[in-house]
Formats: C-alpha cells, sequence, structure tokens
C-alpha cells in the first residue's frame, strides 16, 4: 500500500478494530527478473519467479512478527497477535513483463493461498487495489494497463474468495481535472497541450495536488486519502461477515 493511503486506512480501521500488531514490510513487488528462458522451461521458470517473490516477502513478515516487541515497546507478548488481513496495491512494473501481465491473476491467487497457508491464517481477508494510473480511460488505449487490471480484477471471481477478497477499483479516486491534464494528447484526445497549454490556474492546481509521476498516481494526496478509505472499508466489510 502507498504510504500516503496507510493513515486514512488505519484511521478508518482503527474505529472498529483493535490496533495493528505488525509493521507493514517496505519493498517492492513485481520488478521483473532475468529474461524468461524459452520453450519448455518457461512455466517452470514462471513457477520458480514466483516462489521466489513469495519466499521474499514471506521473509520480510516473519522477521517482523518475531521482533514485534521491538517495533512495538507497547505490544503485549502474551496476547499475540492474529493476521486478519492483507492489503495489496502493486502492478506497475509488471506492465514491463509480457507474461507476467498474462499469468498476474492466477500469481495473485497462489499468492494469497500461499500467504494464509504460510502464516497459518486461513481466513486472512485480502483488499486487492486495481491499478489506477493515467485513470479509469486508459484501458481503451494500453493493453498492458488492461491486462494486469484483469489480473487484478481475477481475484473477485475465484469462488473460494467470495466474501474473503476484493478488488478495489482505484482509477475512479483520482481526480478528473488532474487526469485529463496528464493524459491530453494520448488518453484524453479533445486536448493538445501544444495548442490548449497548461494556464496558470492549472499549473497552479497540479502544483498544489500532485507531487510524482504518474507511475505513483501523480502523488495526489486526495487520491491516496480515498484510497486508504476505500481499503479500511472493505476489509472491515469482510471482517464483519
Amino acid at each position: 500500500m502507498g504510504r500516503f493511503a496507510e493513515t486514512p486506512f488505519n484511521r478508518r480501521r482503527s474505529r472498529l478494530l483493535p490496533a495493528p500488531s505488525a509493521a507493514r514490510p517496505r519493498r517492492r513487488y513485481g520488478t521483473p527478473g532475468p529474461a524468461e528462458p524459452p520453450g519448455e522451461l518457461a512455466r517452470a521458470w514462471a513457477a520458480r519467479k514466483r516462489q521466489l517473490r513469495d519466499a521474499a516477502l514471506a521473509g520480510i513478515l516473519h522477521d517482523t512478527l518475531k521482533n514485534l516487541k521491538q517495533r512495538f515497546p507497547a505490544s503485549d507478548e502474551k496476547a499475540g497477535y492474529e493476521i486478519a488481513g492483507f492489503v495489496w496495491f502493486q502492478g506497475y512494473n509488471d506492465l514491463f513483463d509480457d507474461k507476467g501481465r498474462q499469468q498476474y491473476g492466477a500469481n495473485l491467487v497462489h499468492l494469497i493461498k500461499d500467504l494464509r497457508k504460510e502464516f497459518k491464517a486461513p481466513d486472512m481477508k485480502t483488499a486487492v487495489g486495481v491499478m489506477g494510473v493515467n485513470g479509469v480511460k486508459v484501458e481503451e488505449v494500453n493493453i498492458k494497463q488492461k491486462e494486469v487490471r484483469a489480473g487484478q480484477r481475477f481475484v473477485s471471481t475465484v469462488p473460494e474468495f467470495k466474501g474473503n477478497v476484493q478488488a478495489i477499483e482505484s482509477a475512479p479516486l483520482l481526480h478528473p481535472d488532474t487526469i485529463a491534464i496528464k493524459t491530453a494528447g494520448w488518453v484524453n484526445k479533445e486536448r493538445d497541450l501544444k495548442t490548449q497549454p497548461e494556464t496558470p490556474e492549472e499549473k497552479a492546481m497540479l502544483q498544489r495536488a500532485t507531487s510524482s509521476p504518474g507511475f505513483h498516481d501523480n502523488g495526489e494526496g486526495r487520491f491516496f486519502i480515498l484510497l486508504g478509505k476505500a481499503f479500511a472499508e472493505a476489509m472491515l466489510e469482510m471482517t464483519k461477515k
């Protein structure tokens, strides 16, 4: 989850749930590894890459759980902890991995199952953020984003995940005015910045509202607040069932 989404997530969640007992691991996943070998080795190599990524994520979480007292001095060691939920918001790096895009949904299903098994948390609720980079309409012009998003949405169709895994659409949470300017000329074909350059007012708005490139959802504070809230509400809904 993006660091800006954590605050609204935790505030909304904390109204109804106890404080979290584990720190979020800070590491990027989905970055393409070495080139995939051709032919019959391809499937085995893809499976091996998934195993390596799962192992890296699990290792960080195990390390965090072994050192809870160090990270959270006020935690009650006797009370222990419960892994009740998992939030997954990732995908941009997989745009550049042809096989990764096509297998994203199946791999994400494996990841959720693997983590539930690894941490003995069969009922672990999972909220998956569907990548929102460049807004809703980018899927009409960018097949790569369409494929990754389809893979993320796929988890909501898995029968055994009904009621305990949700895919959350993040693209609608980006401000339409920001997206209209940032995607002018390719997604937003109604405007060409060469003939219709940014106005002083628009430049001032972008200066206030954004802080990062598009692949970080423009660093749009409003977006991350709404996203964190959406994750928390999804998690609360699944927890109540």
